[in-house]
């Protein structure tokens, strides 16, 4: 479904592996189920290729092989996620999407303790904004800004 008309503090739950993530609603532009993907030659493992999502020719990221998390690429019963900033749009194919959320009434933990850690494994730590405190999980924010920001994202963009 396209997403409007929702609360501004509010946030979609998703799972990639056992990592609960979340993104605020404000920069999600549509949520659907496994899409048709198109792929392309000359690409890293992570960029599935592209799909024609309501006219609009959108990238689709396996984000979990960004991360460097284990991944089995998009199955039948994936769903994707539509991000946008000003300057871009992809789509990330995520495992479960667990619902909306609104984060007032969970608590603010302190630093995870990946922060610190150098590992590949929690390459994803590097764009999370925080995390909450939820009723048997935590729940990391990620943070889209730094994500679509980021050079290794850009590097196969329109130049």
């Amino acid at each position: 479904f396209v997403v409007s008309g929702y609360a501004r503090n509010q946030h979609i739950k998703f799972t990639l592996s056992d990592v609960v993530m979340a993104i605020p609603l404000s920069d999600v532009h549509e949520i659907g189920r496994h899409p048709r993907i198109t792929q392309l030659p000359n690409l890293p493992p992570w960029v599935l290729g592209v799909s024609n999502i309501r006219g609009e020719i959108i990238s689709m990221v396996d984000i979990k092989a960004f991360f460097h998390m284990p991944s089995s690429g998009a199955r039948r019963n994936s769903r994707f996620i539509i991000l946008h900033n000003p300057d871009m749009k992809v789509g990330i194919i995520v495992e479960k999407i667990m619902g909306i959320f609104s984060p007032d009434s969970l608590k603010t933990c302190k630093e995870p303790f990946y922060r610190d850690r150098e590992k590949k494994d929690f390459i994803w730590a590097a764009y999370i904004s925080g995390v909450l405190s939820g009723d048997q999980e935590l729940i990391h924010i990620l943070d889209i800004h730094k994500l679509l920001s980021s050079s290794k994202m850009n590097a196969f963009g329109p130049h």
